[in-house]
């Protein structure tokens, strides 16, 4: 499950948790969403997580390892990975990332 709060300072942050509530991934405080910039977040059918943060040009994938039951996080601006097609639309359409390696 995504859980998405608001801050005081008017700020989001997600964490993503298991059915019983624990956190198994939680966004960095430093690296918060913003309504005065453009985010973008979305989930697969496949517990997998992408992300794109315009603050701080912050883009990222969080494949889950089911084995392992965690997250790991990869830029996939640095790292080519097959993006989900209409998270790729998006952010093609809306963002100027030219040099992701991802979005070619």
């Amino acid at each position: 499950m995504v859980i998405v709060k608001r801050l005081e300072n008017e700020s989001f942050i997600f964490a993503i948790t298991d059915r019983k509530r624990n956190i198994l991934y939680q966004q960095s405080l430093v690296e918060t969403f913003s309504e005065l910039h453009y985010w973008l977040l979305y989930a697969d059918d496949k517990q997998n997580i992408y992300y794109y943060n315009s603050d701080y040009s912050s883009q990222k994938a969080l494949l889950f390892d089911a084995e392992k039951k965690e997250y790991n996080a990869i830029d996939f601006c640095t790292f080519e990975i097959n993006l989900p097609k209409e998270f790729k639309k998006k952010l093609a359409d809306d963002t100027n990332l030219g040099n992701c390696i991802s979005l070619r």
